[in-house]
């Protein structure tokens, strides 16, 4: 175990995590990253999508229209009040909003 400047910061900080509801982000199984990537290749800009994605412990869901499919920084800008950049990285699930 590494040096530990403060006795009981790391116990802290996980209880703090679980207070506030924070997560630490689930990996995916292959066979469900290989179905995530499928779909992200398949996007389109204005298309209207619900996105499961990950951030800042949580994971969060948005529905709108892809306003920007960036595949070279792997991003895309979701319309809405305040549009809304997800890393495809960040991206949990993805399905079309017109089901």
């Amino acid at each position: 175990m590494p040096f530990a400047a403060v006795k009981g910061l790391n116990a802290a900080l996980r209880r703090k995590e679980q207070e506030m509801g924070l997560v630490s982000p689930k990996l995916l199984a292959d066979e469900a990253a290989a179905e995530l990537d499928a779909k992200l290749r398949q996007l389109q800009k204005g298309s209207l999508v619900a996105v499961t994605y990950f951030v800042n412990g949580q994971y969060l869901q948005n529905s709108g229209q892809i306003l920007v499919l960036d595949k070279i920084h792997r991003c895309l800008l979701l319309s809405g009040v305040r549009p809304l950049q997800i890393a495809f990285d960040d991206i949990i699930d993805i399905k079309s909003a017109i089901d």
